[in-house]
């Protein structure tokens, strides 16, 4: 409960009752307006009033307890009673020696509706009575309006009081809004506290209601301020006048609140500054007669900076007028004219042009006016810059054109305007792109047409040999690739590592891509330097309706790399088992292919733990155990490879299909049970033990890492020798010419003597630091 609500109740009581009111009324309007307002209270409130009144004096006691106010108030005064008024507060038929004898009960005591008696007859005598007390006293006009003489007398002795206290209140409260609250519940409490509301802001809350006046144009608030003792100038206000463009508030500020005009706001704008960026030319013109500087600004924006930047082309006439410098950089190295070209006020750039400012000023990194302009899209102001004596062949300190900025930005308008105004077409920027490769790789559809029509070299390449059509196909372009076509691209052109755009579409997946480039001839079969196919990037990242699209065009599942992997392997390895089912009905897959290490597609799935592609092929009409049990180069069965890797539901289905030997030991002299026992796969060590019960077979080979897992890498590292997966923390060993530079042997297998296929290689540490 907001606790003024309790006073307002008070006053509204006193207010509205003669001084000899009897305490049961008074303390039943009090209980009502108590039992009002704090039926919305968030918190106790507690309020005892006790009042005594007669003729010879009026004594009120409040003790309230609200939470953060606790006040106690006793007031007592004392006044002059007529002779004649023998029973002011008699009531009914008691004759006033009663009364006198038995005064009334203290207020809240008394019967909890009563109503007052009649007395007329004290009524006019103490009316006569206070009415002459009222007229001797001084007034206070802090607590008294000037409309004090038309209240009626009768009761203003206890409203008197209640102002003095409310007063004393004001002063205890610690927030706005409780003083505001006060303030705004009659006219009489609006002159009493106003004064006091405005200087508690001002010294508790840093003036926020002088900044919200500013910010708002509110004239009258600070005007009210200033009447009440403010001072204003202790608050920075100007700025925030200047910026909402009130001139007269800023006079006022200037002229009465003593505003210093070198003064910036929190985000360190300047008066002037925030005037000329909002467009106010009469405010500036307030500002520059106060004698605001022309040449100061944050970060370097001078007045005149920003009103370019925002294109108030009467202010920048002003300011010029004045003797603005209009090549003053920004700390960036911003000129007005760079500002404005930016931004694309066309009006603000002519005017600087026809007062000479230089075209050829470069702000940080190189970058002019007609690079701004171009980047931003503006052709008019382009067209301008170069008729002006701009360069449109400059390039920035990183390589960049104005075409090429355009071009890149798919600005339209600047790349014609820059074409018309004779911009050479083939300029690369530093990393070789040229306008063209720019547009069609951002798939600027009407930039790649328009250049085209002016001679672009649809061929022209960027670094490492990415031509337009191979960087259009694989970001997606359709549309500039069936475009380039047409005006002569070469479909089997490649990059420097022979991707060619069929080829890059295809392994990111851009099915519109690759079928607008098989449309007009691609080969499906072109591969990359190290043998991969389009059909391979798609087995790799497991787009089946790709595929399909390969295939019906000739591709083909069983075509190795230069690793001997073909897509059906890589499907096998990546656990793609929709792929493999579909390969699988391909009248050329070979299920027992293998690769350059003697591994088949079952291998790598079992290797890599590829469930679903087992239960796929071994699903097939087929002797399955000469599918599983073929051995690669280094005498690993597939089993073997699950084993070592750990991959408990893999073994569990191979156990069920294979002949393998459980007698059988390794390269390593190791048998199924040590690997499995080593693995410290509980499960896996249950299944091996009681297949190789069922065959009769107990390894005596003990494993001295039993029941202590390893922790493995990132599966995308493992030991081509040993299959298993790298060890965290251990130097494995990199061969950079067997397998694209991807053929690793842990250290295990290192101090082993296992080396890759070519001894003669040179082999290189390779540390393994992702944790799967």
């Amino acid at each position: 409960m907001h606790p003024l609500a309790l006073f307002d109740c008070l006053i509204s009581s006193l207010e509205s009752q003669h001084t000899q009111a009897t305490s049961a009324h008074l303390s039943a309007r009090l209980a009502y307006g108590l039992t009002e307002t704090t039926s919305r209270a968030e918190t106790p409130v507690r309020i005892n009033i006790t009042s005594f009144a007669s003729a010879s004096s009026i004594s009120i006691s409040v003790g309230i307890d609200i939470p953060r106010v606790v006040l106690e108030f006793r007031i007592s005064r004392l006044q002059q009673a007529p002779e004649r008024v023998a029973a002011p507060l008699s009531t009914g038929s008691r004759s006033s020696k009663q009364h006198q004898n038995n005064p009334p009960k203290a207020l809240g005591r008394s019967g909890p509706c009563a109503r007052p008696h009649n007395a007329s007859n004290s009524d006019d005598d103490l009316s006569r009575h206070l009415t002459s007390r009222r007229r001797q006293s001084k007034r206070l006009p802090h607590i008294c309006g000037e409309d004090d003489t038309k209240t009626p007398a009768l009761g203003r002795a206890s409203l008197y009081l209640a102002n003095e206290l409310l007063a004393a209140v004001a002063r205890f409260l610690d927030a706005d809004g409780d003083i505001d609250s006060l303030v705004r519940c009659n006219r009489r409490l609006y002159h009493l506290l106003v004064a006091d509301l405005y200087r508690h802001n001002a010294q508790h809350h840093e003036g926020s209601a002088l900044r919200w006046a500013a910010r708002h144009g509110r004239r009258e608030t600070l005007e009210r301020a200033i009447d009440t003792g403010v001072r204003l100038a202790d608050f920075v206000l100007l700025p925030l006048a200047a910026e909402g463009g009130y001139l007269e508030m800023a006079r006022l500020l200037l002229e009465q609140g003593g505003a210093d005009v070198a003064v910036s706001d929190e985000g360190d704008w300047l008066p002037l500054g925030a005037a000329a960026r909002q467009g106010h030319r009469e405010v500036v013109e307030l500002l520059m007669d106060a004698g605001a500087d022309l040449e100061t600004g944050y970060l370097g924006w001078t007045p005149l900076n920003v009103a370019a930047n925002s294109g108030h082309v009467d202010v920048v006439r002003y300011l010029l007028d004045k003797g603005a410098d209009m090549e003053h950089r920004s700390e960036s190295g911003w000129t007005p004219l760079k500002s404005a070209a930016c931004n694309g006020h066309t009006a603000t750039v002519t005017l600087l042009l026809q007062r000479g400012a230089d075209v050829r000023a470069a702000a940080d990194r190189g970058w002019t006016a007609l690079h701004s302009a171009a980047n931003s899209g503006h052709g008019d102001i382009v067209q301008l810059l170069i008729d002006h004596g701009a360069d449109p062949a400059l390039p920035t300190m990183d390589g960049w054109t104005p075409l090429t900025l355009a071009a890149d930005k798919g600005k339209t308008d600047a790349v014609r305007a820059l074409l018309c105004k004779g911009a050479d077409i083939s300029l690369a920027c530093g990393n070789g792109w040229t306008p063209l490769t720019l547009a069609s790789d951002s798939g600027h559809v009407d930039i790649v047409k328009l250049l085209l029509e002016h001679g672009a070299n649809v061929m022209s390449p960027c670094n490492h040999g990415w031509t337009p059509l191979s960087l259009a196909a694989g970001a997606d372009r359709a549309t500039v690739v069936k475009l380039l076509l047409e005006h002569g691209a070469n479909i089997a052109a490649t990059n420097d590592a022979g991707w060619s755009a069929l080829l890059t579409a295809a392994d990111r997946g851009h099915r519109d891509v690759v079928e607008a480039l098989l449309a007009h001839g691609a080969d499906v079969q072109a591969h990359t330097h190290s043998g991969w196919t389009a059909l391979h990037a798609v087995a790799e990242n497991g787009d089946l309706e790709l595929a399909k699209l390969l295939l019906q065009a000739g591709a083909n599942p069983m075509t190795g790399n230069r690793s001997g992997w073909t897509p059906f392997h890589i499907a096998a390895h990546n656990n793609r088992a929709d792929l493999v089912q579909f390969f699988m009905g391909h009248p050329g897959t070979n299920f027992v292919q293998k690769d350059n290490n003697g591994r088949t597609a079952a291998f790598h799935a079992a290797m890599r733990n590829s469930v679903d592609v087992l239960d796929v092929m071994l699903s097939r009409d087929m002797n399955k155990s000469e599918v599983v049990d073929v051995e690669d180069d280094y005498g690993t069965a597939a089993i073997v490879a699950a084993t070592r890797n750990g991959h408990a539901a893999v073994v569990r289905r191979l156990i069920t299909v294979s002949n393998y030997d459980m007698a059988s030991t390794d390269i390593f002299g190791r048998d199924l049970l040590y690997w499995a026992e080593r693995s410290g796969n509980v499960d896996l060590l249950a299944i091996v033990k009681e297949h190789a019960a069922q065959k009769g077979y107990d390894s005596e080979l003990p494993s001295e890492t039993a029941g202590n897992p390893v922790r493995w890498v990132d599966d995308s590292c493992w030991c081509e020798v040993c299959t298993r997966c790298t060890v965290l923390g251990t130097t494995s060993w990199e061969c950079p010419d067997c397998d694209e530079g991807c053929f690793l042997i842990c250290a295990e297998c290192y101090e082993f003597g296992k080396r890759c296929r070519d001894t003669t290689h040179d082999l290189v540490p390779h540390l393994c630091n992702r944790i799967e």
